[in-house]
């Protein structure tokens, strides 16, 4: 199932809106998200997260939508798990990185597979590596650093 959001609250309002010492990042401008899990809970708390931050999320719950959803959507990055329905994420970063039109989409896997594979998934295509549970603040500077956001 594809779900879209898209905060209507501005980065400034929220930022002012903050609890002392709670960090924000300092986005440069709104990124589009495509998030791509086969369990609700993580693509709830992940788009949450960047909805929150200002940026336009679109969720997919399985590899063949997340596909279909790049082409549709046009992200500037894409989260995905690794081991989904249908399709999983590394058929899913492959596909991506055949395809003129996605090739340059940054991808980051956000996965509970071990981590000495981060080695096999940069070597796939994959720009950013982070295990789960994940850190949201690890995860979002990276985003922030990749795509220039």
């Amino acid at each position: 199932m594809l779900t879209h959001t898209n905060s209507s609250e501005s980065a400034a309002t929220r930022r002012a809106q903050a609890q002392p010492g709670e960090r924000r990042h300092k986005w440069t401008r709104p990124c589009r998200i495509l998030i791509a899990d086969d369990d609700p809970l993580s693509r709830e708390m992940l788009g949450t997260y960047f909805a929150l931050e200002g940026h336009e999320i679109l969720t997919a719950s399985d590899g063949i939508e997340a596909l279909a959803a790049a082409r549709r959507f046009q992200p500037d990055v894409i989260c995905t798990d690794i081991c989904m329905p249908q399709m999983d994420g590394l058929a899913l970063g492959e596909s991506l990185r055949r395809d003129a039109d996605t090739r340059d989409i940054v991808l980051v896997a956000v996965t509970a597979i071990a981590s000495d594979r981060h080695t096999a998934l940069a070597s796939l295509g994959f720009d950013a590596f982070f295990a789960k549970p994940v850190d949201l603040e690890a995860l979002g500077k990276s985003i922030e650093r990749l795509t220039g956001c």
